[in-house]
Order: structure tokens, then C-alpha cells, then sequence
């Protein structure tokens, strides 16, 4: 077995490689993940008698040991390099930034990830109830065309109130995102659009949402200086 540790520090230059054939190792590992000098990652790559690649993957530290390498499949490799170092995701291959759990392993780690996440991911529905199902907050990182979808927004503001303030002003006029908003969070209605505001002193509205009147003197308050 052929085997090439491959340490890249800041500066995004080799520190281990004795050989000519590490060297060429070393360069397609490098090629593949596209690797900045925005991360340090310690990975360690060989190929074995059948040619077919494997993937290693250890934590930076200084107590490091080979012991602590750990063999896995590409996709676990990424996966693991994305649990310590999310912002990789921007330099994974297209086929990784279109799968729902390597996005996710990133996305939790770092919010904002969720901009690396290919465009067919992006605009999935059913990827975007999964998002804001765990976490309303995710919301603000998806694409205009999906956020102004009512389902999307409405699972949003059930899951978190505080989302509300980043709908848009068609669906700031919905009554029951506001009432779902308000449920987790009371200020929604600070963010609410004024067509809805001039609706909330109907009584019929009220009725029809209850838990506005829990709010009242906040709502009176945005009735007279809306």
C-alpha cells in the first residue's frame, strides 16, 4: 500500500512528502477539494492494491498520533472535514453540495454555509421544509423564489417567531403567520405590514385570533402610530 500524509497549514503548503509518488498524491488530493489557505486540515490518502482510493481523516492537533486516523468512504471523509471546517463545503465537489447531510453537517455548524449549497439543493422544497423545520432561522439563507413560498415561510415562523421580521411584505399581510410569529414571539407584530395593522381592531379578526388580544395594548399602540 502507497499511503501519503498530507498536512496543510495556513499558508496552504505541504509539510509531509517524501516521495515522487506522494508528491503526485499530495497534488491530486489538493486538486480535489479545491483546499484555500483559509483551512488547515490533516487527511491522510492511499491507495491500495486494487487502485481504488481511501480516505483518512484526524483532527489537527498537538497530540496527534496515527492511531487516530480514521478509515471511511469519500463522502464520511468530506462529512468529517465539514464537522470541524463547515466553510469547505464552498470548495466541495458540485455532486457533494447537492446532498441533503453533507449540506446539513455543515449548515449546523455554521448558518451561513447554506450560501455553499448547490443551486438544485437550493430550490428544493422539500430540502427547505427539512431547514427550517429544525431551525426557523435558516430561512434567511434561502433563495428569494423559495422564502416567498407561504409553506416554507409558514413552517419558518411556527418554528422560530423571530423569522417573521424577514418575510416579505406580501406575507407580512398574512393574519396566521403573524399569529404563529407571535406564539414564540410577541414583538412579530412590531414587523407586521400596516394592511394587516388597520385589520387587527375588527373584532372578527380578533376573534378569529385569539391570541392577538393577549397583545392588545401593543396593538393599540400600533394602531395609533402604526
Amino acid at each position: 500500500m502507497v499511503c501519503v500524509i498530507l498536512l496543510l497549514d495556513v499558508n496552504n503548503t505541504e509539510l509531509t512528502n517524501s516521495t515522487e509518488e506522494h508528491r503526485r498524491l499530495s497534488a491530486k488530493l489538493k486538486d480535489k477539494y479545491q483546499t484555500t489557505a483559509k483551512l488547515t486540515i490533516f487527511a491522510h490518502y492511499s491507495i491500495d492494491d486494487s487502485n481504488k482510493p481511501q480516505h483518512y481523516f484526524s483532527r489537527r492537533d498537538p497530540s496527534f498520533s496515527h492511531s487516530s486516523l480514521l478509515t471511511m468512504p469519500e463522502s464520511s471523509f468530506i462529512t468529517n472535514i465539514l464537522r470541524f471546517y463547515p466553510k469547505a463545503l464552498k470548495y466541495a465537489p458540485p455532486e457533494y453540495r447537492n446532498n441533503q447531510v453533507i449540506v446539513l453537517t455543515a449548515v449546523r455548524h455554521y448558518d451561513s454555509c447554506l450560501e455553499y449549497a448547490g443551486e438544485e439543493l437550493l430550490n428544493s422544497l422539500q430540502f427547505a421544509m427539512r431547514l427550517v423545520s429544525e431551525r426557523g432561522l435558516y430561512y434567511r439563507y434561502l433563495p428569494e423564489n423559495v422564502k416567498c413560498e407561504r409553506q416554507v415561510a409558514r413552517q419558518a415562523v411556527m418554528q422560530n417567531g423571530h423569522v417573521y421580521q424577514f418575510l416579505s411584505q406580501e406575507l407580512r399581510q398574512d393574519g396566521e403567520l403573524l399569529v404563529l410569529a407571535m406564539k414564540t414571539n410577541s414583538q412579530a407584530i412590531s414587523y407586521a405590514h400596516p394592511k394587516l395593522l388597520s385589520e387587527i381592531n375588527n373584532q372578527e379578526f380578533k376573534r378569529d385570533y385569539s391570541i392577538l388580544s393577549e397583545n392588545r395594548d401593543h396593538l393599540n399602540d400600533l394602531a395609533i402610530n402604526p
